[in-house]
């Protein structure tokens, strides 16, 4: 057996054994049970009443294609008995993200492959991100749809990457009908769009946009896909949901975002959208200083995005942040000459996501509320203590992007000075 076969067997091998894993996790937690309940209420309501879901008095605040993709796990989960009996019936309302996990690692191995054309250390990489504490915590125990989105958002920036903008829409327009979260990235979608150079294709793009959006949003009677965003904006006005950013650092977990921030004279809600702006600033003009090479650059910038859009903004929940543990493994590959540095601040910042995802799944549970007074001040204590490690974590990444993506800069200077110059020499000695 040769040496790639070896190795694609034992990649398989260890694939199946994180899948035992993540099933066995699935069964066994009970996740948030919460939110597992709207989702098969959800999905049981789409095939219970189709296209007139939304017309239910029913409460359902994702726009239509999660019931869609979970309704065949529903039926199953309702309709077959033999899966109570064994105890495995909660592990079909996980499967999804579940299955979302394989291909974002599998979207992650094609692309580190391609920019490395090392074989075993992309397929590592893939598998890393597969026993990602964080990961198994939101998809497998917690029951989450973000694994989903996280797989679309790679798909989104992976076209933009290759230059396949209508592809990027059409899944941009799967992630936005998919779950509300994904309006965080809009900007950051936004302005890849914006530096494309051809307009013919930006046109285009635009045009299977709204038709993408039309064709799955029109069957559904009564929905509204702007009402239910804004709707949804406005549905936790709270500085922080137990989120590891500057407002739970300044005690704002859970406090309405309309208090003054440690008596000043501005509230949690002004100085996150004061920060927020002044970051989105800063990341508008580091993809436009590498527009011509955004490719080479599309998952560190969007890592950072990630990163300060959590850090800054008012309403994080603390599962916000989950999207940087697929875009900070892609832009340590971007970056391979500062790996080290960077791969430390993505291990701090992993740990600090899987806790703060653990943390508030299982240690807010009814059980712990029999000791409410002396646990909550122990829970706000953590979260503050994770949201000042979290606040230098997002220092020292912007601190090693910007000197990376300006070394880089003079570098291609230098580069460009140089065939300049050595054609300049060309044209005189042919003279």
């Amino acid at each position: 057996m040769n040496r790639k076969k070896y190795t694609r067997l034992l990649v398989i091998s260890f694939s199946l054994i994180i899948l035992i894993l993540k099933v066995y996790v699935a069964i066994v937690d009970k996740g948030f049970k919460s939110d597992l309940i709207l989702y098969k209420n959800w999905a049981s309501s789409f095939l219970q009443y189709g296209f007139n879901i939304y017309e239910q008095k029913i409460y359902i605040d994702y726009p239509p294609l999660y019931p869609i993709i979970l309704s065949p796990f529903v039926w199953i989960y309702e309709n077959i008995e033999t899966l109570n009996i064994i105890g495995v019936k909660i592990l079909f309302l996980k499967i999804p993200s579940i299955i979302a996990d394989f291909i974002s690692a599998y979207l992650i191995y094609k692309i580190i492959y391609r920019r490395t054309n090392k074989d075993v250390i992309s397929l590592l990489a893939a598998l890393f991100y597969l026993i990602h504490p964080a990961v198994i915590i939101n998809s497998s125990a917690w029951g989450q749809t973000d694994s989903i989105l996280t797989t679309l958002l790679i798909g989104v920036l992976m076209l933009i990457s290759n230059k396949n903008l209508k592809g990027a829409m059409i899944i941009c327009t799967l992630a936005i009908l998919f779950k509300p979260t994904s309006l965080l990235f809009v900007p950051l979608i936004g302005l890849l769009f914006i530096i494309y150079k051809d307009i013919k294709e930006q046109i285009i793009s635009v045009i299977i946009f709204c038709v993408t959006t039309l064709v799955i949003v029109l069957p559904f009677k009564g929905f509204s896909l702007i009402e239910l965003y804004l709707t949804d904006m406005n549905k936790y006005p709270r500085a922080a949901l137990n989120a590891a950013n500057i407002h739970t650092l300044l005690g704002g977990n859970i406090i309405p975002y309309n208090e003054k921030v440690l008596g000043l004279p501005i509230t949690f809600h002004q100085m996150g959208v004061s920060l927020t702006c002044v970051f989105m600033i800063l990341i508008a003009y580091l993809i436009f200083v590498k527009r011509n090479s955004i490719g080479d650059w599309i998952f560190t910038l969007s890592w950072l995005y990630c990163t300060g859009v959590f850090m800054f903004m008012s309403g994080m929940h603390e599962r916000y942040q989950f999207f940087g543990v697929a875009l900070g493994l892609l832009a340590l590959f971007e970056n391979i000459n500062k790996i080290n540095s960077l791969s430390i601040v993505y291990i701090l910042q992993s740990v600090i996501i899987a806790l703060n995802q653990l943390i508030l799944l299982h240690c807010t549970k009814a059980d712990m509320q029999k000791i409410k007074p002396l646990w909550f001040d122990l829970l706000q204590s953590t979260f503050r203590y994770l949201a000042f490690f979290n606040l230098l974590c997002f220092i020292a990444l912007t601190a090693l992007i910007i000197s990376n993506l300006f070394k880089a800069k003079v570098k291609e200077q230098e580069i460009d000075e140089l065939i300049s110059h050595e054609s300049e020499n060309y044209n005189v000695a042919n003279q």
